[in-house]
């Protein structure tokens, strides 16, 4: 029983931990994405609102400017932008004053307003792509933590399947050594318990192995958190079926009881091993019968319980749990780096643009300043 109660609460621990764990996810979760969009919006506010502010400077300081100023500006620009053609192109720069009249709007373009790219359409664009870029930022940071809130939960779902699975066989295994002992109180082996202390004992194990083998095939909902049925149970079933080595009895019966046996399926052989201890104990405790230790019963249960259920089905499920968890946190993590890292990637790009358009409108005002610098007074 301490054995029991012990395995019980690591169980509901590792529960309740799991739930703590969860919850703080989900509050560092909606923190993070609260803060983050409170901070999208406060930097490209003020961000927005400086480069306002300095191309408004900028259009006060032109419009203060004499027109003279201004197409004295433009002339040297056109001078200069010739010149440097002149010596690119050596001579094919014949173009007419259509051509120049357009290389005079842009320039002037760009000295009105300080961005070539006409100012309100990329604040529309930097305010698009900053949404674009918290989008995809928050959608990283719920995919990875439901992801990783999932695969706890499945985790801990799973864990108690190997207690389930030791105790189904453990327990079936105690029948057995208390079938032994009884024999042994018949037949003046003194072993300090009684007969009815003994029965009391088996009825207590029989129940609790097959009360671990239907959690591990069908799960448990009795408790808050619900385990699910062994998913591990379906692939260790078929590699023990594999490793029988069933001979073919359809023209003649099997040598021996066990290579009948070793037809029937493990998990069908687990209840009838408990029927098999059952025939024993029930005369027993209903009738004051007394056990036969000449009972060809008896080497059959423990050639059943040591060879077709441990080492042909217990042994290989066991073996199948942990290659089992493996695979699948190998198979949960892999998707979920790959997509965090995509999203990752393109809330990082769009960032990059912002950051690029940026840098453009202030290269646009820099060369406006410095037009202004070479304005005569």
């Amino acid at each position: 029983n301490y054995i029991l109660d012990s395995l019980e609460l690591v169980i509901r621990y590792m529960q309740d931990e799991d739930k703590q764990v969860q919850k703080v996810f989900m509050i560092l979760m909606i923190v993070l994405c609260a803060l983050y969009i409170i901070l999208q919006i406060l930097v490209t506010f003020l961000c927005l609102r400086a480069i306002r502010k300095d191309k408004i400077t900028i259009y006060k300081c032109l419009t203060a400017l004499p027109k003279n100023v201004v197409s004295t500006v433009v002339e040297y620009l056109r001078v200069l932008k010739k010149d440097k053609e002149d010596s690119l192109l050596k001579g094919t720069t014949t173009e007419g004053n259509e051509d120049l009249n357009k290389q005079e709007e842009n320039i002037l373009k760009i000295l009105m307003t300080g961005d070539s790219s006409g100012g309100v359409k990329s604040e529309l664009l930097i305010i698009i792509l900053t949404v674009l870029h918290t989008g995809c930022f928050l959608a990283f940071v719920i995919y990875a933590g439901m992801s990783m809130i999932n695969e706890s939960a499945n985790l801990v779902s799973e864990a108690p399947h190997v207690d389930y699975l030791l105790g189904a066989y453990t327990y079936d295994a105690a029948t057995v050594l208390a079938t032994n002992l009884m024999l042994g109180e018949f037949y003046n082996l003194s072993t300090d318990f009684k007969v009815d202390v003994l029965i009391q004992r088996f009825h207590s194990r029989l129940e609790r192995s097959q009360s671990y083998y239907t959690r591990m095939m069908y799960g448990d909902t009795s408790t808050e958190m619900k385990i699910h049925p062994f998913k591990a149970f379906a692939e260790g079933l078929t590699e023990a079926i594999n490793k029988l080595a069933c001979l073919d009895i359809s023209n003649k019966p099997p040598a021996t009881i066990y290579d009948g046996y070793k037809c029937i399926r493990p998990d069908v052989m687990l209840y009838i091993h408990h029927n098999m201890v059952l025939s024993i104990v029930l005369p027993v405790e209903k009738n004051g019968a007394k056990i036969n230790k000449s009972n060809e019963l008896l080497p059959e249960i423990y050639e059943l319980s040591l060879i077709v259920l441990y080492e042909n089905f217990f042994f290989p499920i066991f073996d199948q749990v942990v290659k089992s968890l493996q695979t699948q946190l190998h198979n949960a993590i892999v998707p979920i780096i790959t997509i965090s890292f995509i999203l990752f990637a393109v809330s990082l790009i769009i960032e990059i643009i912002i950051i690029a358009i940026n840098k453009s409108t202030k290269k646009h005002m820099i060369f406006t300043l410095k037009m202004l610098m070479q304005c005569p007074i």
